[in-house]
This record gives C-alpha cells, structure tokens and sequence, in this order.
C-alpha cells in the first residue's frame, strides 16, 4: 500500500529522534531491509534521509521537516527514489502540512497524520520516542 507518514507536534517533541530510531530500525541486520540510500551520521544525531527496500518496497524516511522549503526538498527526494511508503516529520499546522497535502494529491498517495506522542515524566522519552517508531514500522510490516 502507497503512503505518506506525517508525524507531526510542536518542536522539541521528538520528531527527529523517533523517526532516526525508525533509521536504526531498518539499519538493524534482523529486519530483513537493505540500504539502498543513507545521508546521515553513525548516531544519526542530526536530520537524516535514507531509502531502504523493505518487503518489495521502496522506503523513504526523512527527519527534518520544520520549514517549507526543507519540507519540499523531502518530497523531491521521495520523487527520486519513487518510494512507495514515506515518512517525515512535520509541523502541527502551516505551510508544512500544507506542502505535504500537495504533494499527497499529486502522487494520488493515501496521507496518514500522526501526531508526535510523549511522556509527561522526562526520564522515558527515549522508550516513547522508540515505542512510536516501532509503531510505525509496524505500518508497513
């Protein structure tokens, strides 16, 4: 099934690190997905883009997604690579959502909204920022 993946919230949310532990999930050897692009670092500590082949399909996720113009260089990326099913943070309203909105329309591609979820007690972002990104790995799996 063709979708894109909006995982919205506020900034400082978790955006970014929940979609770079979904990176690390495809990394990891046991989930049967091959690399076919990576544009980041070893500890993925920064906006990251990657392409895998996951299950016949073309994967693209990107971590940054707060201004419109870094909102559409990830669409074009998505063009590049044709993925299949795509993911990248956005704002929670504005021009962001707006962006992907288009391009949704343009490839005639289901948009599926999440909203960026987390924990009220500071000491489990990290398990929440990886619960959500096992949930949405679980999408495509």
């Amino acid at each position: 099934m063709k979708m894109i993946v909006g995982l919205y919230g506020a900034g400082n949310s978790g955006k970014t690190t929940t979609l770079n532990l979904l990176i690390k999930l495809f990394q990891a050897k046991e989930s049967g997905s091959v690399c076919i692009y990576y544009d980041g670092n070893e500890n993925n500590e920064i906006d990251c883009k990657a392409i895998f082949r996951y299950h016949n399909q073309i994967i693209g996720i990107t971590t940054g997604g707060d201004y419109e113009a870094t909102l559409k260089e990830n669409c074009d990326f998505f063009r590049k690579y044709d993925c299949d099913v795509m993911f990248t943070a956005t704002k929670t309203y504005g021009s962001t959502r707006d962006v992907l909105t288009n391009f949704a329309e343009e490839r005639k591609t289901e948009l599926i909204w999440i909203r960026k979820f987390y924990s009220s007690l500071k000491n489990d972002e990290e398990g929440d920022n990886l619960h959500q990104a096992k949930n949405l790995l679980s999408m495509i799996s």
